[in-house]
């Protein structure tokens, strides 16, 4: 069984072809939508009416929408956190990200969720700046 060396040919330093050269793709970054929910809206959010199911029917929607969940603890301000992503080719939202913080992960998940359908309407870029952080209150 013998090799074929032209089909090696192109990996060699010694062949006929040369290395393209490949731009690197534009990194574009995201941009936080960090919108402070004032003491009305936070009490809004604290009532709003939103179960495990609601969440769970939340999370479907928002991943067949292209949307990213991501939760983690946040150091910083000591409490859950929440971020829904949109993808950049999302034709309203995206490069942005809308962060949402609570006691809890399903809390933070809320307020992600209160944010985008009950305040944004879906849509976050009017809503893209920078707020003193508040105490978790939910």
């Amino acid at each position: 069984m013998g090799t074929d060396k032209t089909a090696y040919a192109k990996y060699s330093d010694k062949g006929a072809r040369k290395e393209e050269k490949r731009a690197a793709p534009q990194f574009v970054p995201s941009q936080f939508v960090q919108y402070e929910l004032n003491k009305e809206q936070a009490a809004r959010c604290k009532a709003w009416d939103f179960s495990e199911t609601d969440a769970f029917e939340a999370l479907l929607k928002l991943c067949e929408e292209d949307y990213k969940i991501t939760f983690r603890h946040d150091d910083k301000n000591k409490c859950s956190a929440c971020w829904i992503i949109a993808a950049d080719r999302h034709k309203i939202n995206g490069g942005y990200i809308l962060p949402g913080r609570g006691s809890t992960p399903f809390k933070a998940f809320k307020q992600c969720c209160f944010k985008h359908w009950s305040l944004f309407d879906g849509a976050w870029g009017d809503y893209v700046g920078v707020k003193e952080a508040e105490e978790i209150d939910d």
